[in-house]
């Protein structure tokens, strides 16, 4: 019997749980009958492995903010620019595309718990650095200390960029072989879209934080003061670093995934290297361009469009201030929120899955992008009313659909010895597309306008939603142990793969049956020493 710490840390673990039962703790029991169950569930297998999702999504957005006035108001607007905030964010995605692919490989080679802990350093630095960022304010028309600080946040955005872009792959592939671990494959989608929701609370609270600073300092008449400007960015950068400090000790804490163990161990013992991209290719090409390709054109029209959400809205009403056009923003990020949680509570029903939720995701966006576009002249000469609505509508559909399902999909339809790294590929082809997306429609906001801008995006949506319905196979069906053997033989072949997992079966029945005994020994000891009764 061949046992690693991972092994019997899972049988100490199973004794809590089962003590935990007997004692009337069970999850399930929660969910029915305590008030606050629910909550606790989402906790459990939604904030707390989603925190750093969380954290990311929170400081990305808030960033996109608080950096705008670095480009209007003095002394910033000594070097800093259009152009060059345009190069920050670029450093930003151009990070995260290195951390998807790093952390990829990483996890699939080093492990899971690892390149979680590096993942969390990473963007806690970025965080400290990107607050500190100095000298900021700095005497008008210094251009020296101007390019320092331009250069200090684009290097520091760079680096959260790679700890963010890490998170993608490592947190869908932990979500997903915990719902392995734990047997609940009927409950797979919702689980690991519970997850994937802590972005959408962290682009809330970003945008509140900003909304309310904003409200504040117009009220103050001090918005382009540059104390204010440096204050308003440092306290929203600051409060990224309390949340990516408190994530950091659970995942210093945490057990590396069993099903990734066992796998890992014996390919080990048995001298294979690890799967190399030609076995990847060879055996999941198709499914990658599905993913990928989905996820490519799915960022195109996330970024595309929310991060420019605030310019959108003001050529919409150029009469709109400050703070109106802060809160629509925030208003198209709250609107939004519902549908993380619908798709995650419809993404396992059987009238639905994921392959239908995506396409049609991709047709309603499209649609309703066309339907602004036609209302775009209109528009322009009364009121945003129309447009307001029809935009929410559509920030809506982009949660209970694409940008859900092209998180959830690729953590589901590959093996686990590759998993985070086709996740790490399908989440760089998405942000290949956010740099398009983004770099393309500054350029229409700033040539041919919003109405051939929207068509645009109604286009690449429906071809994101044919993409779908041919290449991406609706994972809602695929049995992830299945998943593994058949990667695995296609990849040794037949008798070799069917040894590689008959050994680690019995593994497996190794400490099921030290569960057991342990177990068993717990029950006797408390039988014993409970006391007579009277």
């Amino acid at each position: 019997m061949d046992l690693s710490l991972q092994d019997a840390d899972e049988v100490f673990q199973s004794a809590r749980r089962e003590r935990e039962r007997e004692e009337g703790h069970d999850d399930d029991d929660d969910k029915k009958c305590a008030p606050l169950g629910w909550l606790r569930y989402y906790v459990r297998v939604g904030l707390i492995p989603g925190f750093g999702l969380f954290s990311e999504s929170y400081l990305l957005f808030i960033f996109n903010q608080v950096g705008g006035p670095f480009k209007e108001h003095s002394p910033w607007t000594t070097c800093y620019d259009s152009e060059r905030d345009g190069y920050v964010k670029m450093a930003s995605l151009v990070g995260v595309v290195a951390g998807m692919v790093v952390f990829g490989l990483l996890a699939d080679g080093l492990g899971r718990r690892l390149g979680s802990i590096t993942t969390n350093v990473l963007m806690l630095l970025g965080a400290i650095f990107l607050t500190a960022a100095s000298p900021a304010p700095f005497p008008e028309g210094d251009e020296g200390d101007c390019n320092t600080f331009f250069w200090w946040i684009a290097v520091s955005y760079f680096v959260f960029g790679v700890g963010v872009g890490g998170e993608y792959p490592l947190s869908a592939s932990i979500a997903s072989e915990r719902t392995m671990a734990e047997k609940s494959s009927a409950t797979r989608g919702r689980d690991i879209l519970l997850c994937f929701a802590c972005q959408g609370l962290g682009q809330n609270l970003g945008n509140a934080v900003f909304f309310f600073l904003t409200l504040g300092c117009t009220a103050k008449g001090t918005c382009a003061e540059p104390d204010t400007v440096a204050m308003n960015y440092r306290v929203s950068m600051g409060i990224s670093i309390v949340f990516l400090l408190g994530l950091l000790p659970y995942r210093l804490t945490r057990t590396e995934s069993r099903q990734y163990e066992e796998l890992k161990r014996q390919t080990i013992r048995q001298g294979l290297a690890t799967p190399g991209y030609i076995t990847i290719f060879k055996q999941y090409g198709v499914r990658l361009i599905g993913t990928a390709g989905s996820w490519f054109l799915w960022d195109i029209i996330m970024y595309g469009n929310s991060l420019f959400s605030k310019e959108v809205t003001a050529q919409v009403n150029a009469g709109l201030g400050a703070v109106q056009i802060t809160g629509f923003t925030w208003l198209y990020v709250v609107v939004a929120l519902p549908g993380y949680f619908l798709a995650a509570f419809t993404v396992d029903r059987a009238w639905m899955g994921r392959k239908t939720l995506q396409w049609c995701g991709f047709v309603f966006v499209g649609l309703l992008f066309f339907l602004i576009g036609g209302f775009m002249p209109i528009l322009e000469e009364s009121n945003t009313g129309v447009f307001v609505f029809l935009y929410c509508l559509a920030t809506f559909f982009y949660q209970f659909g694409p940008n859900s399902t092209t998180f959830l999909i690729p953590a589901e339809v590959y093996a686990t010895p590759v998993r985070a790294r086709c996740h790490g590929i399908s989440a760089m082809s998405g942000k290949l597309g956010a740099l398009v997306g983004e770099q393309g429609i500054a350029q229409m906001l700033n040539t041919i306008g919003l109405t051939p801008m929207f068509y645009v995006m109604g286009g690449v949506s429906l071809a994101g939603a044919l993409l779908t319905i041919f290449l991406v196979p609706d994972s809602r069906t695929i049995n992830l142990e299945m998943e593994d053997q058949t990667f695995v033989r296609g990849w040794l072949g037949e008798e070799a793969g069917q040894k590689f997992f008959a050994q680690s079966q019995q593994n497996m029945d190794a400490v099921d049956q030290l569960e057991k005994n342990l177990s068993l020994e717990l029950a006797e000891t408390m039988a014993s020493t409970a006391p007579e009764p009277v």
